[in-house]
């Protein structure tokens, strides 16, 4: 009994991830399309079209298997992208520099020797590059 309930806690948490994934997926579709027009968004549909296809393939493949193996493989499949593209984002925001550090010409030079190079080349010094 406890291994079927397993099995059903498994497969609603793959078909919710998949609805969101589906969802969030087609609301950045349907933001780039309705945004001014860019010579890059001809190329972002394309690319957010092959993401759903794959996220479509995948949720087939998953349908027809219906095995709790299978399921649990295609969570990670499916939740892994968004995970990975939020903590990275998590990872820039913690990384962006100090309004101080971007005055100061220092923004995005994190060790001593790359501010040394920044300073020099915003000083003109050309021995020093």
């Amino acid at each position: 009994m406890a291994d079927s309930k397993r099995g059903v806690w498994l497969v609603r948490s793959f078909w919710t991830v998949a609805a969101v994934d589906a969802l969030a997926l087609l609301a950045l579709l349907v933001q780039v399309g309705a945004g001014s027009p860019s010579s890059f968004d001809r190329f972002l549909q394309l690319l957010l079209l092959g993401v759903l296809g794959i996220l479509g393939a995948i949720v087939l493949a998953i349908a027809l298997i219906r095995h709790r193996v299978a399921y649990g493989i295609g969570l990670v499949l499916l939740a892994a992208p968004p995970l990975l593209l939020g903590a990275h984002v998590l990872v820039d925001m913690a990384r962006t520099p100090s309004n101080a550090s971007l005055d100061a010409g220092h923004g995005y030079f994190s060790t001593a020797a790359d501010r040394t190079l920044a300073d020099a080349i915003v000083a003109g010094d050309a021995a020093k590059v």
